[in-house]
């Protein structure tokens, strides 16, 4: 309970402010002229309790789609891969993703980094406007990697691990995707600062059905990105919420 402002009264202020974030009433009190009431203050939706996660969701993800929030090319994903490990099934791999995803979805080259800037700073800043981030590891990594316990982590000059250890930081979903029989690293193998990537679970892409095996991960990732947009849209609305509140004078 929000004391002397109610939930109706928020929507309405929302709405009055222009704010178009999707709105959806969790409420026990579910009887028809509360639902109206709730609708006409500009609620988009209206959910009785008791109800089921699954339900709550499924609204979720229709609102999303009505309002556009869920546009595909909010979604992104980032390629983290190594030149001289394996690049000819790394391009293999982006070429199925082109086929699936638009090219503003995807992120491949570090080749766009202004001369001058500081390539950490911009890599971290990349990772962090993606969702997801697809690890390509062939036979060479580990042997490749800079595996150097660094007082200061951003000593090393080694892209891939940059890519990790901002993906790790900030909590960004990591697909280490195996090709040409590469195995997956073990925590031992791997420096301190990425040690927990040896936990992800990985995808494996064989010659034999490299086709099949790349729609799996398709496949894999638009359910990622689906959840990673639910997340976001509810994160701007909570947020919008708490600013909400803190505009309101609690002392009249």
């Amino acid at each position: 309970m929000l004391p002397r402002l109610s939930g109706m009264s928020i929507i309405k202020q929302l709405r009055a402010d222009g704010n178009r974030t999707p709105i959806i009433i969790l409420s026990a009190l579910g009887d028809v002229d509360k639902r109206v009431e709730g609708i006409r203050a500009g609620a988009d939706d209206f959910l009785p309790k008791p109800f089921m996660i699954v339900e709550l969701v499924a609204r979720i993800e229709g609102l999303l789609r009505r309002s556009g929030a869920s546009a595909a090319t909010n979604r992104k994903i980032f390629i983290n891969y190594r030149r001289k490990d394996d690049p000819g099934s790394a391009g293999r791999l982006f070429d199925r993703l082109e086929g699936a995803f638009a090219p503003e979805q995807l992120f491949f080259d570090v080749d766009s980094i202004e001369p001058g800037s500081d390539f950490v700073v911009v890599l971290n800043q990349q990772v962090a406007s993606y969702d997801v981030v697809l690890s390509v590891i062939g036979p060479r990594w580990i042997e490749l990697l800079d595996t150097k316990d660094w007082r200061h982590p951003e000593k090393t000059n080694d892209f891939v691990r940059i890519e990790i250890e901002a993906a790790i930081k900030q909590n960004k979903r990591i697909v280490p995707v195996l090709v040409s029989g590469a195995e997956m690293p073990r925590d031992f193998d791997l420096p301190t600062s990425i040690s927990t990537f040896s936990r992800c679970n990985a995808v494996r892409l064989t010659h034999e059905r490299f086709g099949a095996d790349c729609d799996g991960l398709i496949k894999a990732l638009n359910g990622i990105l689906k959840d990673a947009e639910t997340i976001r849209a509810l994160q701007v609305s909570s947020d919008d919420l708490q600013s909400k509140r803190k505009d309101v004078d609690f002392s009249s």
